[in-house]
């Protein structure tokens, strides 16, 4: 009984051992020490995402050194023909031409048509390919063509 009552007495000194300037201070201190862990945190997860960029942009870096070394390697129908194929495909079209404008001249320089491979001689630019050059703008004439082109610089 008599150690009981000293564990009280020691236990009832302790509940008063501290003011409210000290409890202040405490729950100050806790809260900077909150802050700095948090911001510890932040920053080993801001060099974790830093590294892992890094890594990134070298493989992106050999990614691209790589293709330009294929383009360097291949000829400009062979990737006219891949860009084309690839788009047929993705875009799962049967239909596409790849056509460059040069010298007022039209070039084919991919054409495919039911899986068919077309090949055509550069020809003069028509009105059409003159709009799409000066309006750098999608055309899209699905009713009223006479009248389309003849608005548009068909003679």
């Amino acid at each position: 009984m008599l150690v009981r009552a000293a564990v009280l007495k020691a236990e009832s000194s302790r509940l008063n051992a501290f003011n409210q300037d000290d409890l202040r201070l405490f729950v100050a201190i806790a809260a900077e020490l909150g802050v700095a862990l948090e911001n510890a945190r932040l920053f080993n997860e801001t060099v974790r995402l830093l590294a892992e960029t890094e890594q990134r942009n070298a493989e992106l870096g050999v990614i691209n050194s790589v293709q330009e070394g294929l383009v360097r390697e291949m000829d400009l129908d062979a990737i006219y023909s891949l860009v084309g194929n690839r788009i047929c495909e993705v875009l799962n079209t049967q239909t596409l031409i790849i056509r460059t404008f040069n010298n007022g001249e039209e070039n084919w320089e991919f054409a495919i048509e039911n899986d068919e491979r077309l090949y055509s001689e550069p020809r003069p630019l028509i009105w059409a390919n003159k709009h799409l050059i000066k309006t750098k703008k999608p055309m899209l004439i699905n009713e009223n063509y006479l009248d389309f082109a003849r608005k548009h610089g068909d003679q």
